[in-house]
C-alpha cells in the first residue's frame, strides 16, 4: 500500500509531487482526505514539515521539520519517507514467529512493553541482546529508524553469506554493541534545543540468509544526492525478498530519550 499524503490546498509543490507517471513507480500517493492520510505534508518557509498520522509514529513525534534545498528532489525525498514508514510497520501477520525478543542494556534490560524510556547521559554506552526461544534457527538484522531525518541505519547483520545462523533455536542469543563490539551512544542535539528525541529499533529475523534485507538502510531522504540511494533501494526490493523467505518476522521497539 502506498504512503497516503495529505497536503493543504496552497501547497506549492503539488505538481512536482504527484506526477502522472514515474519510473520506477513512487511509493506514495495523494490522500483523498486527512482522515485516511499516513502523513500531513506542509511548507513553513524553507522547511518541509511532516506530521505523522500512524499510531506508532504519533506516540513519539508530532512533526519533523527538514530543510528543502531543491524542490525538484522532493519526490525522491518523499519516496524515501514512504520507504521509512512502510518498513517500520512491516511484520509477518500471516505467519508470525513466536519467541523472539530484543533487549537493550546498560545496567539490566531497559525494554519494557516494547518501548525504552531513558534520560540522556554524557558518555553512557548501550548494547543489545537478541534472544531466540523459537523452534527455528534464525538470521537477525537490526536497524535503527530515525524520525529526526528519516534515515535508516543498519546496526547488525550476520557474517557473510553461508555462515551458520547466529540465532540458534531454543535459547540462542546474539549480542550487538557488547564485548569487543562498538557500543552505542545516544545524544540530544543541544543546537536544536531538544528536550527529547525518539527513534525505533527494528529487528527482522529470517530462516534463510537474506542479505538483500540490508538494502532497507538509507541516508536521510533530504540529503543531497539521495535519488541515487532511491534507485539502489528500488533495484533490490527488501519487501519482495522477505516474501520469498519461508519463515520470517519482525519486531519494533520505540526508544525515547529525554534531557538529563
Amino acid at each position: 500500500m502506498p504512503l497516503l499524503v495529505h497536503i493543504p490546498t496552497d501547497f506549492p509543490y503539488t505538481a512536482e509531487l504527484f506526477q502522472t507517471s514515474s519510473t520506477p513507480p513512487l511509493r506514495y500517493a495523494q490522500a483523498h482526505s486527512i482522515q485516511e492520510a499516513h502523513i500531513i505534508l506542509r511548507c513553513d518557509g524553507d522547511a518541509i514539515v511532516i506530521e505523522p498520522c500512524t499510531p506508532a509514529m504519533r506516540k513519539c513525534y508530532q512533526e519533523t521539520r527538514l530543510p528543502l534545498k531543491d524542490s525538484t528532489n522532493l519526490p525522491a525525498a518523499l519516496d524515501g519517507v514512504a520507504h521509512f514508514f512502510q518498513l517500520l510497520d512491516r511484520c509477518n501477520e500471516a505467519s508470525p514467529l513466536r519467541g523472539i525478543t530484543l533487549e537493550m542494556h546498560r545496567l539490566g534490560n531497559m525494554v519494557k512493553d516494547g518501548a525504552v524510556l531513558f534520560a540522556s547521559e554524557q558518555g553512557a554506552k548501550y548494547g543489545f541482546t537478541i534472544r531466540n526461544s523459537s523452534a527455528e534457527d534464525l538470521f537477525p538484522y537490526l536497524f535503527y529508524f530515525d524520525p529526526d531525518d528519516y534515515s535508516i541505519q543498519i546496526w547488525y547483520s550476520p557474517n557473510p553469506r553461508g555462515s551458520v545462523p547466529p540465532l540458534l533455536k531454543s535459547g540462542g542469543t546474539a549480542t550487538v554493541g557488547m564485548g569487543t563490539d562498538r557500543a552505542f551512544e545516544f545524544k540530544l542535539d543541544p543546537h536544536l534545543g531538544q528536550s527529547q528525541s525518539s527513534g525505533f529499533l527494528k529487528l527482522f529475523v529470517t530462516t534463510e540468509d537474506t542479505r538483500e534485507v540490508t538494502s532497507i538502510q538509507q541516508t536521510s531522504p533530504f540529503e543531497q544526492g539521495f535519488p541515487t540511494n532511491v534507485r539502489m533501494i528500488q533495484s533490490v526490493d527488501p519487501e519482495k525478498q522477505l516474501s520469498r523467505v519461508s519463515k520470517w518476522d519482525a519486531l519494533t521497539v520505540a526508544l525515547t530519550m529525554t534531557a538529563e
